[in-house]
This record gives C-alpha cells, sequence and structure tokens, in this order.
C-alpha cells in the first residue's frame, strides 16, 4: 500500500493551515504532510503550533520560479516513494494584499503544478482551492466565452489568450476570473492526466486573514468548517473521482461532524 504524503502550498496560515488540521485529525489518513511556506520561519512557527511530528516544511514562494524549482527538489527527497496528493492552495483576494491576482490564483498554481506533477503517483489527487465565485462568473460569460472555455478541446493555450481578452471586461471581477481561470485548468489537467484524480474545492467564505477587513453582512464560516472540504475531496464525496468541483456548503456555526460537500457544476 502506498504511504501517504500530501503536499500543500500555502500551508502555514488560514486554510491551507485548517487543512493540515483536518487532515492530521482524519481517520483515513495516515501519512505525513509537507507544508509549503512563502517563509520558512513561518512555516516552522506553523509546525510547532500543529506539534505534530508528521508534518515537515519546505520553503515555497508560488511568486518565484526558483524557489518552485528548488521546492520541488527538496520535496523529491523528502518523499522519495512520492506524493499521494498535491493541495494547490496559495491564493490571495485582491491586489490590496499586494500581489497580483492573476498571478498568484492562476500563473502560479500552472507553475506549481508543472514541477510538481511528476512527483505524483499514479492515482494521485491534484487539488486546487478555488471559490464559487468562479462558478458564477463562468455563468455570467457571453455564450460564446462560455461555451468556448468549457469546451472538452480547451488547451492551456487557449485559455491563457482567451482569459487575458476577459481581464479587459471591466465589468467582471479579477478574483472571481481568476478562479473561473483555475477551474478551467482543472478540467485541462483531468483531460491530460487521466492518471490524476483532479479536483477544485471551494470551502466557501471562511473566517481567515484574506477577509480581516470585511464589513459586509454575509457571515463568514469558521476556516475549520470549510477546510472539511479538502477531506472530503481525498476521503469522501470525491474519492476516485477527476474533473469534478467540489464545495462546502454549510453556513457558519455547523458543527463538523455535520459538515456536508456537494459536487456542483462548472458554471452555477
Amino acid at each position: 500500500m502506498t504511504t501517504q504524503c500530501v503536499f500543500i502550498s500555502g500551508g502555514n496560515r488560514g486554510l491551507g493551515f485548517s487543512c493540515i488540521k483536518a487532515l492530521l485529525a482524519s481517520p483515513s489518513f495516515s501519512g505525513k504532510i509537507i507544508m509549503g511556506s512563502r517563509k520558512l520561519s513561518s512555516g516552522e512557527s506553523a509546525r510547532q503550533l500543529l506539534g505534530d511530528e508528521r508534518v515537515d516544511v519546505v520553503e515555497l514562494d508560488v511568486l518565484s520560479k526558483k524557489s518552485i524549482s528548488l521546492a520541488a527538489k527538496t520535496v523529491s527527497m523528502m518523499a522519495p516513494n512520492g506524493l499521494t496528493a498535491l493541495i494547490n492552495n496559495a491564493g490571495v483576494l485582491g491586489e490590496a494584499e499586494g500581489e497580483d491576482v492573476f498571478e498568484t490564483n492562476f500563473s502560479a498554481v500552472i507553475e506549481v503544478s508543472e514541477s510538481f506533477l511528476p512527483l505524483m503517483n499514479e492515482g494521485a489527487s491534484w487539488i486546487v482551492t478555488s471559490s464559487s465565485a468562479g462558478t458564477r462568473c463562468m455563468a455570467s460569460l457571453e455564450v460564446s466565452d462560455s461555451s468556448f472555455l468549457l469546451s472538452p478541446n480547451l488547451t492551456l493555450d487557449g485559455l491563457r489568450e482567451r482569459i487575458k481578452v476577459l481581464q479587459r471586461d471591466e465589468k467582471l471581477d479579477n478574483y472571481a476570473l481568476s478562479k473561473t481561470a483555475v477551474n478551467c485548468y482543472a478540467q485541462i489537467l483531468a483531460r491530460t492526466h487521466p492518471d490524476k484524480l483532479v479536483k477544485a474545492v471551494s470551502p466557501g467564505f471562511c473566517l481567515t486573514g484574506m477577509c480581516a477587513n470585511y464589513a459586509g453582512k454575509r457571515q463568514p464560516k469558521e476556516a475549520e468548517l470549510g477546510a472539511t472540504v479538502f477531506v472530503e475531496a481525498l476521503f469522501g464525496i470525491g474519492q476516485g473521482k477527476s474533473g469534478v468541483f467540489l464545495k462546502q456548503n454549510s453556513p457558519a456555526g455547523t458543527p463538523i461532524q455535520e459538515a456536508v460537500t456537494v459536487e456542483t457544476s462548472w458554471s452555477t
């Protein structure tokens, strides 16, 4: 039996940290986790908070090709038997965080995936933290655009070109469009890598540092609740599936044991 080994980017805080906690607490998980952290010191601090010897830390700045390459080499030595799951979690909500939304939420996911896919075992899971904002954005596009992006013949080059065009549309929200883009990339990967189990997941609107300044009426759910979608993707409703979008569907305050994840369309 293959030893479970999961790599997760952006694992030192927010949803990534909660995802690691959820996996460590799951009776279905008995392997180790390699946490990607932009700063090694931040990752080490997070690892100490977790207090679990099954967690290792690797420095990974997803916006640096050199950092990605070095991280992949380090992980290949830490996981000589390969990865059973790659979770692309690092992401940003808006430009105010000092990073380009598309570079982080879309382009960086591709860069990390291309470097880490060779480390993944046959049947391993590739997961990206997405958002229902992406499926809603897809549904709002002109039919010509949505049909193009949802086509089973869509290529990565075609995706990049169409997204560049759509970025000029001021009516479209950058964050939502970046998640539409990464959802399309997930579908491309599912077709081009049939030996992998590819999923995009939406934890929902969670109370993390990304929404610290949120002043709206919508109540964010607990990060621990949102993180249950990752466990479900690996060991629950998403187990054995590829090319699917999974959504954590429980409102804030729902007990973890009553959390519900559902499979939804790529366009809602």
